[in-house]
């Protein structure tokens, strides 16, 4: 059974779209639900509200306008993505989106794996610490936050908004992209308030040293001013965090004042233009902005853009399909689980990068995993016993991957090995 929705996407050539719905339980579920309901439900419930509200808004490729094309190449990538990128309108990133690579692929390929691809290029792009947007934050877990000594040129900054505008994209397509940032930055991509205390889930060394200082006595053992050196100074140049600060002492009677304006500095205030573009960029692609954002936390909005990166392999295997004869009993399915379960979690990540584009699995798990085109599409592992190409094909479009029938546990570890170790990822493999 179908629904169909009229939505009128102002600054597209066209007018009025119809935007299909297949699932008539969500239509149900969702129908009059208030954004405070919206908000209590869990994450999974939550998520596919999401798309379903997204779905409205979205544009199919079969519109008359048609998807938007984007041809990129590998050198100056970046930079031809991001004039392209920036030129168009926010409503235009509703449409389907076709990429081809020069001289590698063409747009008919792309019926979702070049984009996945595409999604990866950028986030290992733009997370590089050549290029000098992000820099890994001060702390256990591996996050990123904008790098204050990127500075605030104009060509920095259409950067930064680009690069919003990336994630957003990816956002509402439901991709999940291969990095994550830190908690105080989701949550000004949420437009929630920073406190001195998120300090602590970003540089807790830093976190802290202010706490120790607001707890001890501190005069005649530290010897600051209102003041910092900014970020990237070579001749080691100083602001004030507030006026005069350059000359004003931190006491025991102004310390948590200190306390407070420098947290803010390192949070926020040091990269206040480069966030401002980014999160700028983030906003305007994502159809009804503030509606969305207002029934997240920021756990939430983490793993809707990162995924989960936990991978069960129980849960993998129960929820993957077989091609043919073969089935979960198979030999050569038990020893491709044997040889998965002995990986560990860097490379269990590999292997479904490998077969689906993305090192992480929806909110849903693996049950949730879809096609690049939005529909349901488990892993499927397929065994070909008339393959006379031993090492394993991928076709990401589809979240599978094609192994011969190995003639022992040994030679199909080998070859499973071969894929992770060399990063065998890319347009070579088939769609």
């Amino acid at each position: 059974m179908c629904i169909r929705d009229r939505v009128e996407r102002k600054g597209v050539a066209g007018g009025q779209y119809q935007v299909r719905s297949d699932d008539l339980n969500l239509v149900e579920r969702f129908h009059g639900c208030k954004m405070v309901d919206v908000a209590e439900l869990p994450l999974r419930e939550k998520s596919l509200w999401l798309r379903h509200f997204l779905e409205q808004f979205m544009i199919p490729a079969e519109a008359e306008v048609g998807p938007i094309r984007l041809e990129l190449m590998r050198t100056g990538m970046l930079e031809y993505a991001r004039d392209r990128f920036l030129a168009l309108l926010p409503a235009e990133f509703c449409r389907s989106f076709r990429y081809r690579m020069r001289r590698e692929t063409d747009f008919y390929q792309d019926v979702g794996g070049v984009t996945r691809e595409v999604f990866m290029l950028f986030t290992q792009a733009v997370f590089s610490s050549a290029v000098g947007l992000f820099v890994q934050a001060n702390c256990p877990e591996i996050y990123y936050t904008i790098d204050a000594r990127s500075g605030s040129v104009p060509e920095t900054l259409e950067f930064y908004r680009f690069t919003g505008r990336v994630m957003g994209k990816a956002f509402i397509d439901g991709h999940n992209i291969a990095a994550r940032f830190t908690p105080p930055l989701l949550k000004q991509l949420l437009r929630l308030p920073i406190v001195p205390e998120d300090l602590k889930e970003m540089d807790p060394q830093m976190y802290s040293s202010l706490e120790w200082m607001l707890h001890n006595p501190i005069e005649g053992v530290i010897d600051e001013t209102f003041a910092v050196e900014i970020p990237g100074s070579s001749a080691g140049e100083v602001v004030d965090l507030i006026p005069g600060g350059s000359s004003k002492k931190v006491t025991d009677e102004n310390k948590a004042e200190y306390v407070e304006v420098k947290s803010l500095w390192l949070l926020q205030t040091s990269f206040k233009d480069q966030l401002q573009h980014f999160c700028q960029g983030f906003w305007e692609v994502i159809p009804q902005c503030d509606k969305i954002l207002s029934v997240l936390d920021v756990h939430e909005l983490d793993i809707l853009m990162s995924g989960l990166h936990d991978l069960d392999v129980n849960e993998w295997k129960q929820n993957t399909q077989y091609t043919g004869n073969y089935d979960a009993g198979s030999p050569v399915v038990k020893w491709f689980w044997a040889a998965v379960e002995k990986f560990n979690a860097e490379d269990k990540g590999k292997l479904l990068q490998f077969a689906t584009g993305s090192s992480r699995i929806p909110v849903e798990g693996f049950k949730g995993m879809q096609s690049a085109r939005g529909k349901s599409c488990l892993f499927t592992l397929a065994v070909d016993p008339t393959c006379a190409v031993a090492v394993p094909r991928a076709h990401t479009c589809f979240n599978r991957i094609d192994i011969p029938e190995y003639k022992s546990p040994k030679e199909l570890e080998r070859y499973l090995k071969m894929v992770i170790e060399t990063e065998l990822y890319g347009f070579m493999m088939e769609e």
